[in-house]
């Protein structure tokens, strides 16, 4: 009672099939452990991995710093700029400037 060999080859191919499916779940399974494993080490100590508290601090401390050198810098680079506007103007009317309008916020100009 020997089974044809035709009857073994789709056995066969859907061995090696499974075989290659559980292979590949077994290494996306691993994967997956690996990373969650990461993400679990990384919310228990945040700071060890550059975005903890201590890190966003110094990072918003900086940063805080920074931005109020660069405003700094503008306000005397304008201030600049007006004063050398209201010279030229003083230099080729021979009279004073206007006074500068009051700043109006809130309108949409």
């Amino acid at each position: 009672m020997d089974a044809a060999p035709g009857v073994w080859i789709p056995f066969i191919v859907v061995l090696v099939a499974a075989v290659a499916w559980c292979s590949a779940m077994t290494a996306v399974m691993i994967t997956l452990k690996r990373d969650c494993a990461l993400l679990i080490k990384m919310h228990e100590s945040p700071d060890d991995f550059g975005f903890g508290t201590i890190a966003l601090r110094a990072t918003h401390e900086r940063d805080q710093q920074r931005l109020e050198h660069l405003i700094d810098k503008n306000t005397r680079a304008m201030q600049e700029v007006a004063h050398y506007i209201r010279w030229a103007i003083e230099h080729q009317t021979g009279t004073k400037p206007p006074p500068p309008k009051p700043a109006i916020m809130s309108s949409g100009d």
